[in-house]
């Protein structure tokens, strides 16, 4: 089991956390493509962001 940071229980409890991530998937399986995953941003050591098992690489998007 990996231990949390305490710093990320008190982020937890507070009413507005102070980091907002935007994560895109970009699935083109229905044109025989592959699903891409992208974040605006690395994570904290410079890697790409992973959420729920996915690694989702840094690259500027924007969209409305």
């Amino acid at each position: 089991m990996q231990d949390i940071p305490q710093e990320t229980h008190h982020e937890t409890t507070r009413l507005t956390q102070s980091a907002q991530v935007v994560l895109w998937e970009i699935d083109l399986t229905e044109v025989g493509g592959e699903r891409y995953f992208f974040c605006n941003e690395q994570n904290e050591k410079g890697e790409p962001v992973t959420w729920q098992g996915r690694q989702y690489q840094a690259y500027p998007i924007q969209g409305t």
